[in-house]
């Protein structure tokens, strides 16, 4: 169970400048009929103080955000209090006013506690684990031009970031059972890209075009001795994304959707043995909608798996083959 009460005020004392300050107050109970439960109640206070500075070209904001937490359980050990400072700051650039491009950069200190499940969990829970703390950095722009070539209101995005984290929180499969694991430190880096468009085809017809890529490169940076140091994490992919087509007729729309993830390691290890197969999973879907006397009726088939490949995303774990499925949806 959760609840929580929150309060925010701002002030604005010119239209460039504005002031906030937020609070939050948080509390998180679990309550189970497992042997042994804990029974743990969570204390959560998140204090933020946001500043921005805003003009035609430039968007500068600076946030701080102060987390404490403290638990107490009525069996067993309880994780430690926890408090922390957390920072961001963000600056975005419109250089000219007519071209749509943005340009961004970020440095943001990201702050996670392990969850219930993280530390209750039986058999897979780790009273032990360490929040895990992160520095990261980013910078990108977008690209907006009504259009180009065939495509219509794009969209083009691409980010570039890099992360150092301490004490990542990590499920680790095992033989029966999987296990929570802080790494002591990791190094992240990578690319992301997206894009959007629409194409105009004939009258009511016109074809929507998504598509993502990710490449990132996250090694183990804890033990310069471990023979996995400098390996990719496990469960992490170097390359993944997705591409999608949707066509909108006046009948219904038809849609097409690829997701592709390269190969990845079950092990800190990456060596042969250790390696999980890349794989691609196309989905197939048909949607069409009506309006009856003031309540929208949606109907959508979709076929996943639609090449009936076999692939695991954890090793030994196979995923289901060809399925189909059929939603609706009503909305009064």
């Amino acid at each position: 169970q959760e609840g929580f009460l929150s309060a925010a005020v701002n002030y604005q004392p010119h239209p460039e400048w504005s002031f906030s300050l937020s609070q939050d107050g948080i509390l998180n109970t679990l309550r189970g009929n497992m042997m042994h439960c804990p029974m743990p109640n969570r204390y959560t206070s998140l204090s933020a103080v946001n500043i921005r500075w805003q003009t035609l070209h430039w968007k500068l904001t600076g946030t701080l955000v102060n987390t404490f937490q403290k638990e107490d359980v009525k069996r067993g050990e309880r994780p430690q209090d926890i408090e922390h400072l957390s920072p961001t700051l963000s600056v975005r650039l419109t250089p000219w006013d007519n071209q749509p491009i943005h340009f961004r950069a970020m440095y943001k200190n990201t702050f996670r506690t392990a969850s219930f499940n993280d530390l209750y969990y039986q058999r897979l829970g780790n009273i032990h684990l360490k929040p895990e703390d992160a520095q990261q950095l980013s910078t990108g722009f977008t690209w907006a031009p009504y259009q180009v070539g065939l495509l219509k209101k794009v969209s083009f995005t691409i980010d570039g970031y890099y992360g150092l984290i301490s004490n990542k929180i990590v499920a680790i499969p095992t033989a029966y059972v999987w296990s929570m694991r802080n790494y002591g430190k990791a190094r992240t880096g990578g690319i992301d890209a997206t894009l959007h468009g629409i194409v105009p085809l004939w009258k009511r017809f016109h074809l929507q075009v998504d598509a993502t890529y990710n490449w990132m490169k996250a090694t183990d940076r804890t033990d310069s001795n471990s023979k996995s140091f400098g390996h990719q994490l496990p469960y992490t992919p170097p390359h993944s994304g997705n591409a999608n087509l949707l066509l909108h007729t006046p009948w219904a729309d038809v849609g097409y959707t690829i997701l592709a993830v390269g190969k990845r390691y079950k092990e800190a290890q990456n060596i042969p043995a250790n390696e999980v197969e890349a794989y691609q999973d196309h989905t197939l879907t048909l949607s069409r909608e009506w309006v009856l006397k003031g309540c929208m009726l949606r109907l959508t088939g979709s076929i996943t798996n639609l090449w009936n490949q076999n692939y695991d995303i954890i090793k030994f774990y196979p995923m289901p083959g060809r399925a189909g499925h059929l939603t609706m949806e009503i909305k009064l």
